[in-house]
């Protein structure tokens, strides 16, 4: 979360941050997900997608929230 807040703070801001548990029912997901509010632009999306590369990580983008899903193992 330090990464992506670090990345992105020059360029959008994040308004909130849901921890979602077991419930994530995505084979792959490795049983979390992270939910953030918020908009981005061209290079804070960049910017989010090297974070997920290096930890190999799923982003995608929903009603205004960025949501990150683990690839498990």
């Amino acid at each position: 979360m330090h990464e992506i807040s670090n990345a992105v703070k020059e360029s959008a801001s994040i308004s909130a941050i849901v921890l979602e548990g077991s419930q994530v029912s995505h084979i792959l997901t490795g049983g979390y997900e992270i939910k953030m509010k918020i908009e981005l632009d061209n290079y804070s999306r960049d910017a989010i997608k090297d974070i997920m590369h290096k930890y190999n990580l799923y982003m995608k983008e929903q009603n205004g929230y960025v949501i990150i899903l683990s690839m498990g193992d």
